[in-house]
């Protein structure tokens, strides 16, 4: 794997690596909150296996590229498109896992065309509003209240205290995690292998400091359910009903959110298992191979 860089016309840097078969189909992949782009490392073996080239970017402010100060969740759009532009890619499939789910459904609808499939995994839904914020639970629930209803407290907090403490005790912050969640997923984050590749995936999406995931989070606690009203693309959703992270209800109601979405919710996959091992599934689907 290869750190790449593309400078966008502003001289604003977007790092980028690819996964998966080189010549194969080609899936843009938004990683969650907070992470990185190695975090498409999950499924680099099911894509080898289904011909996908997998290729994931950092959103502004994580891992390798440059904060964009102002942004919104639909510049991200602009991103993915320069990016397949640079890599001479004209149509692709698009996947958005977890907090990513929300960037690459409003992206979806900016791209159009070029965006033919889209694909969400256990997703994060609206949390704009107390209604939106029923399902939640726990540190998940408080952590996203907090950033509706006291911006600039949860941007201090998660800048300054969160973010610095899991970059430097990544190793409590995963057993933490551990607490939180069902049998499902914690014997998926026992393996040493995916541990290892979680526990990357969010130390480089913090190695700049926790600004940029701060922001993120703010742009998923903001108003953009009425945006998924644009999209066209084929759009398929899959969901562990034994979530934790981000319950099945939140699955639900954003299946019904999004129009003509076919869902998948499944019993014993939780909120990091689905994405392991139903990886396989969603490359074929979104790649192209399975109508």
């Amino acid at each position: 794997m290869e750190t790449k860089y593309l400078t966008r016309p502003n001289g604003r840097v977007l790092a980028y690596s690819e996964f998966g078969a080189p010549a194969g189909r080609p899936v843009l992949y938004c990683h969650g909150y907070p992470s990185s782009r190695l975090e498409a490392a999950l499924g680099q073996d099911a894509a080898h296996r289904q011909g996908v080239r997998l290729i994931a970017a950092d959103r502004p402010g994580m891992g390798g590229s440059d904060r964009q100060p102002g942004r919104r969740m639909t510049d991200w759009a602009d991103d993915l498109a320069a990016l397949a532009d640079h890599l001479r890619i004209d149509d692709f499939g698009l996947i958005g896992v977890s907090g990513g789910a929300p960037f690459a459904l409003l992206s979806a609808g900016r791209l159009g065309r070029r965006a033919p499939k889209l694909a969400l995994a256990c997703p994060l839904g609206p949390a704009a509003t107390p209604d939106d914020l029923r399902g939640f639970r726990g540190g998940v629930k408080a952590g996203l209240a907090l950033a509706v209803q006291a911006p600039r407290l949860s941007t201090t907090l998660n800048t300054h205290l969160v973010g610095p403490l899991m970059s430097r005790f990544p190793g409590l912050a995963l057993a933490l995690l551990r607490r939180q969640v069902g049998p499902e997923d914690r014997a998926t984050l026992a393996d040493p292998e995916v541990a290892q590749k979680i526990k990357q995936a969010y130390l480089e999406g913090l190695k700049r400091g926790a600004r940029g995931a701060a922001e993120d989070l703010l742009l998923l606690t903001g108003r953009w359910a009425a945006d998924v009203q644009a999209l066209t693309a084929e759009t398929r959703l899959w969901h562990g009903e034994a979530d934790r992270i981000v319950p099945a209800a939140i699955g639900r109601r954003m299946a019904a959110l999004i129009p003509g979405c076919e869902s998948r919710f499944l019993p014993g996959e939780g909120h990091y298992s689905l994405p392991v091992r139903r990886m396989d599934e969603v490359l074929v689907w979104v790649g192209g191979n399975e109508v």
